[in-house]
């Protein structure tokens, strides 16, 4: 029987809040609306829900724990929604065989629970489904101490336990606010490609894309147990198939190479960052912004770095200083942190207990202190400070020259500020604010940043050159964003190209035809053809969201990570 298409009504303010309430239609339409998620539960506590809506309450989620009495048994259960848990109220012969991590379905009537608990409200079981076991005996996630080092060796189960579950309830609420916030100031979300022509960065730590997989890896070892595996499998509904003259082409599962062979005609990588491309989409749309992976190939075994993670990359045209970037900067990250409010601040703070410890599904074991609710709402405070201080690069040398701190390698003007003289600069200039580190010299930075105007006295002074850009810097976590404006003329654009090696002559003689290398022809192009004044900044998104929910390592925030040695799945 073919449904005609029904117009789903619009839900209002009431609706949005307990939508699963006030769809009368929802069990013939929408079937998942028909059980309410246990955060939509304890938020009905306050009266939401009608008498007999409460006497006959459906629950899904994973146990967390059971607690077995003579004559009744207590079981958290929880599914994600919310950070908290909800308890159910059994007759021990309802549960038997249930243990941490089964996947239930009960319903049962909810009911006030009895003073002195946690929660207001219980459900009392009046029956149960169990969806799923989880073996009691070789299930990882026990009820006890896990250490985040043994998490993470088992990243498609960790999510399960509260700890990690919040952090990736903050990623999707910092997405969303972040979302709000460009589209409120006209800003356009944009994808970038992930595979390009060009290392950004230059700092040559990419990772290159090849076709096929090298004899010995089980990829290949898999494509060469199945050789005649028809290519029509792997077509896309549109994609026209292959007809019999292509049968005899070599295949990615038959031609399996001693080395990778490249599947563009030249080599193509992982983005490192989608700025140069951002550049391209801002002198059409003005105002663009995009949240994507990024590679970097360095083999930095560091709590602060991985393989793969997220940008949150920013390009404005029409944009003729350095300062007004930095003050949108600092509005995009306070608006942030007003948008996620005391709920997700309150949500963070009761898991306190966490990171060097978490109950494996959440459950009552023990959890060492780590980051205090005091010194998590320092930070949250500090970033809603009205003042950031801001130093030039220069003046930073001067403020670590004086310090009375020991520091292993010394702050030059051509070696740069490592990680201890950027905690330093952060800890005693921010006293909890974000503090910015602007005007670094030229030699340090990228080709495309646009050189600061350079006084009289500057002039005889080229060693002294600077760029117009910043570093974002974050007490105890360090650099988490940065940021410049770029050159926008061609002729001084070719100049810093030139002396980067990125524009040659092929033959070697002055005056001849030069070429542009390292794929940047289509950025040179972008000068050539309307350019205008114009910047933007990237923020490293999982240090920000490290830095926001207290967690020491930025592998924590992100589900799946990749660092050098590890991939785990």
């Amino acid at each position: 029987m073919i449904r005609r298409h029904v117009a789903i009504p619009r839900l209002g303010a009431r609706a949005s809040r307990n939508a699963w309430n006030v769809l009368p239609w929802r069990r013939s339409y929408i079937p998942l609306l028909e059980r309410p998620s246990i955060a939509q539960l304890l938020k009905s506590f306050d009266g939401g829900l009608t008498e007999a809506q409460r006497k006959r309450i459906p629950v899904n989620g994973f146990v967390r724990t059971v607690r077995k009495h003579k004559n009744v048994t207590f079981v958290t259960i929880g599914d994600g929604s919310s950070a908290e848990s909800i308890q159910v109220v059994c007759q021990p012969w309802q549960v038997e065989g249930i243990t941490t991590g089964t996947a239930v379905l009960f319903e049962g009537e909810l009911k006030a629970a009895p003073p002195g608990k946690q929660q207001s409200h219980e459900i009392v079981a009046h029956g149960v489904s169990r969806l799923d076991d989880a073996d009691q005996e070789s299930y990882p996630l026990q009820n006890k101490y896990h250490s985040p080092e043994f998490l993470r060796t088992i990243p498609h189960l960790r999510s399960r336990n509260q700890l990690n579950s919040s952090l990736l309830r903050l990623r999707s609420k910092s997405i969303s606010a972040l979302t709000q916030f460009f589209d409120k100031h006209e800003f356009i979300q944009s994808h970038p490609p992930v595979i390009t022509s060009s290392d950004c960065e230059g700092a040559g730590e990419v990772f290159t894309v090849s076709a096929g997989a090298p004899k010995g890896t089980a990829v290949a070892a898999a494509a060469a147990a199945n050789p005649n595996a028809p290519q029509s499998e792997a077509k896309g509904p549109h994609e026209p198939q292959t007809d019999d003259k292509s049968k005899n082409k070599p295949t990615a599962n038959s031609d399996v190479k001693d080395e990778p062979e490249h599947f563009f005609k030249d080599p193509k990588y992982l983005t490192v960052s989608s700025q140069l491309h951002l550049e391209s989409l801002a002198q059409a749309l003005s105002r663009v912004w995009c949240l994507s992976p990024t590679f970097r190939a360095e083999r930095s075994d560091t709590a602060r770095h991985l393989s793969e993670f997220h940008m949150l990359e920013v390009e404005i045209a029409f944009l003729p200083k350095l300062g007004d970037l930095m003050l949108f900067l600092k509005l995009l990250i306070q608006d942030l942190v007003t948008s996620l409010g005391d709920p997700t601040l309150s949500e963070l703070c009761s898991l306190q207990r966490y990171h060097d410890g978490e109950a494996g599904a959440g459950g009552g074991a023990p959890i060492p202190i780590h980051t205090t609710t005091e010194l998590l709402t320092e930070r949250w405070r500090g970033l809603q400070s009205p003042h950031w201080p801001m130093l030039s690069y220069a003046s930073a040398l001067s403020i670590l020259s004086t310090a009375s701190t020991h520091f292993s390698t010394p702050a030059t003007w051509t070696s740069g500020l490592s990680t201890e003289h950027e905690r330093y600069l952060a800890t005693h200039i921010g006293r909890g604010a974000p503090v910015f580190i602007t005007h670094y010299p030229l030699p340090q930075k990228p080709f495309y940043m646009l050189p600061s105007p350079r006084s009289s006295l500057d002039q005889a002074r080229k060693s002294r050159e600077t760029v117009e850009c910043f570093d974002l810097l974050l007490p105890d976590l360090c650099e988490v964003a940065g940021g410049s404006l770029r050159e926008h003329r061609l002729a001084p654009l070719l100049g810093a190209m030139r002396r980067r090696g990125l524009v040659v002559s092929p033959d070697g003689q002055q005056g001849g035809r030069e070429v542009v290398r390292g794929g940047l022809e289509w950025y040179v192009d972008l000068r050539r053809w309307g350019s205008v004044p114009h910047g933007g900044f990237g923020i490293g998104f999982d240090r920000l969201l490290a830095y926001l929910a207290g967690v020491r390592n930025v592998r924590d925030v992100v589900a799946f990570p990749r660092w050098a040695g590890s991939c785990v799945c």
